[in-house]
């Protein structure tokens, strides 16, 4: 069986692990500062790009914009939380 058959489960399973992920984000030992709430964007960015892509083809770019936020989201969370900007650079470039 094909995995992209079942349209249904689709629409439930690919939603629900970025949900769940939320979920284990906002629950676990919060440090100070804002790097939690970044994160945090930063998967709600990422459930709106998995549903943008369930979506029909017009709504493609929408979830690759969604997912170049999260992204970028992402960044700003490991400098807010005290990455040393040089390996960042080297980890975007790879």
């Amino acid at each position: 069986m094909r995995a992209h058959a079942n349209r249904r489960l689709r629409w439930v399973a690919k939603p629900a692990v970025i949900l769940f992920l939320l979920g284990v984000a906002l629950t676990i030992q919060r440090s100070s500062g804002a790097q939690p709430d970044v994160f945090a964007l930063a998967l709600l960015l990422c459930l709106v790009g998995d549903v943008a892509l369930l979506r029909d083809e017009h709504w493609f770019r929408a979830g690759l914009a969604a997912f170049l936020a999260a992204h970028l989201a992402y960044g700003i969370g490991f400098l807010v939380g005290g990455v040393n900007r040089g390996l960042l650079v080297y980890s975007a470039l790879a």
